[in-house]
């Protein structure tokens, strides 16, 4: 299949040995610049506020996991302090990506179907009727409140723990700007979160961004495409979630559907 053929495609968030969107773009045409402008750091070793919270981890009884990076670095506390998820927790993950990685450990998880996103996860019915109950939900620093929030208002004890930081990555500003300059083919971003679009435009520097937010830009879900439109970007294409099927037909419909003399 070409359907994809001449389309160069910038992923913007960290790549990913096993990237589903990155493979099929490939298997149609496409080709794929992986460039995260994110960074994501880890909060130290000897954070003692982590190193408590995973001490006490047998005292909840949901855990929510919000992206791979936080199911990875909180795994690797467990591994660090000798423990292990308890048997009578339930865990939920915000998408299949995540739940992958605790399944390797043969933790049962629970994750919306469709809609990767808070919201999605929310809807889910084993998180309605909380009242009463433990929940952790790790997470990187400065995450949306609408998770902790809700649960809270529906009666649950909810405690955040942050083990990363996400930072621009100024590293990719001159392949960035190489490839958002060419005329003949010009690309297309990919963006999985408001951070990721934050940091690109702190990357890229004052001078480049009126020149960027004209570059079509796929982004998963209403809330995304709203935050994107509010931030200047002009050409918001938007996926019906961050599952890679959904990111890779809103790349195939924008491309087969957009005038040939541009290609």
């Amino acid at each position: 299949m070409s359907e994809l053929n001449g389309l160069d495609v910038i992923v913007l968030r960290s790549p990913r040995d096993d990237d589903p969107l990155a493979a099929a773009i490939v298997a149609l045409g496409g080709q794929v610049h992986q460039l995260p402008v994110q960074r994501i750091v880890p909060l130290a070793d000897d954070d003692t506020q982590i190193d408590a919270q995973i001490k006490r981890i047998s005292t909840y009884d949901k855990a929510i996991f919000v992206s791979r990076n936080a199911t990875a670095l909180a795994l690797r506390w467990l591994d660090r302090s000798c423990l292990s998820l308890p048997f009578k927790m339930q865990c939920f993950t915000v998408g299949p990506t995540s739940a992958q990685l605790l399944g390797q450990r043969h933790i049962q998880v629970v994750y919306p179907p469709r809609q990767s996103t808070s919201e999605g996860l929310l809807m889910l019915p084993a998180l309605q009727e909380v009242y009463g109950q433990n929940i952790i939900v790790f997470r990187g620093v400065g995450g949306r409140p609408l998770l902790g929030d809700t649960l809270a208002e529906r009666g649950a004890q909810v405690d955040y723990c942050e083990l990363y930081q996400r930072q621009p990555d100024r590293q990719w500003k001159k392949k960035l700007l190489e490839l958002l300059g060419a005329d003949e083919h010009p690309p297309i971003l990919v963006a999985h979160s408001g951070g990721i679009l934050d940091a690109l435009l702190t990357v890229v520097g004052t001078e480049q961004t009126k020149s960027v937010l004209t570059i079509p830009t796929v982004v998963p879900g209403q809330r995304l495409r709203e935050y994107a439109r509010k931030t200047g970007f002009q050409q918001v294409i938007t996926a019906k979630s961050a599952l890679a099927e959904d990111m890779e037909r809103a790349v195939v419909d924008w491309y087969t559907q957009k005038p040939a003399p541009g290609r």
